[in-house]
């Protein structure tokens, strides 16, 4: 295997793994620690850099490091969901975005339903089997998702987001709602989780929901973009949980290496 440099800047558990597997691999790397910035970068070839690698457009993810540093110039930048980060100079530079292929998408996606699954044991107060759930959005974390719920016999619905959600739903035998059949229904459910990076939960949807049987729904957002209103929930009294990240926090190993798959992908290596 060829040899590379790699400089790793974020404070993300999956980091810190990958920093591990690349030097097993005997790869020469330098993990971000505070006061190595400038060393780290003008030393390494290749800077990985976390996923998101900005939620504020700003800084790089977990740090206090902007994401527009000069000395980036001239380097291969890897990082996820680049399209968080809005500059001429950030375009400008060596961007390499290692979330984008389906085999990365696919595993975070699996990864991500586990996650919620055991998030979801810690909430509830009955059995599975006796659970009535709606998605939102229904592509492949959705999907997964409620392939597990099925195993668990838990009731799911599918909101009809998107046409190929309502041909998707038919295929996995689950039923399938308008959002106006929902607020002019007397359905309920114990949990609704959005998946779509949407937003489907706006303050009046809230509002006319509550105003049916969902006082005891409990919303949970795992949306990289926010697709359930988080402030209205909590000003009328939902039960929201918003949870990002899923992959990182519990699985961070696991992550690790499809992170360095993607990568190797990249470099041919």
């Amino acid at each position: 295997m060829r040899q590379e440099s790699f400089g790793i800047i974020g404070s993300d558990p999956r980091l810190k793994f990958l920093s591990k597997i690349l030097i097993k691999d005997g790869h020469k790397t330098i993990f971000f620690k505070g006061n190595n910035l400038k060393n780290l970068i003008l030393e390494n070839d290749n800077i990985i850099l976390p996923i998101p690698v900005s939620r504020d457009g700003t800084n790089i993810t977990g740090t206090e490091i902007n994401i527009n540093q000069s000395l980036f110039k001239g380097k291969n930048i890897f990082c996820g969901h680049q399209e968080e980060v809005e500059s001429e100079f950030w375009n400008s530079l060596d961007i390499l975005d290692y979330s984008k292929s389906e085999e990365f998408i696919s595993a975070n996606a699996e990864l991500t339903a586990h996650g919620t699954l055991k998030i979801l044991a810690e909430m509830i107060t009955k059995p599975f089997n006796e659970l009535k759930i709606l998605m939102t959005g229904f592509g492949r974390i959705g999907k997964i998702f409620t392939k597990l719920l099925q195993g668990l016999g838990s009731k799911i619905s599918v909101l009809n987001y998107k046409q190929e959600d309502t041909i998707w739903s038919k295929i996995f035998g689950v039923k399938f709602f308008d959002m106006e059949e929902i607020i002019d229904s007397n359905i309920d459910f114990d949990f609704i989780i959005n998946t779509a990076p949407s937003m489907i939960f706006s303050k009046k949807v809230l509002k006319n929901l509550y105003k049916k049987s969902f006082k005891k729904t409990h919303f949970i957002d795992l949306a990289s973009k926010p697709g359930i209103d988080e402030k209205a929930c909590k000003e009328i009294d939902f039960k929201i949980d918003v949870i990002l990240g899923i992959p990182g926090k519990f699985f961070p190993e696991k992550s690790a290496e499809i992170i360095k798959k993607s990568i190797y992908e990249i470099m041919k290596i």
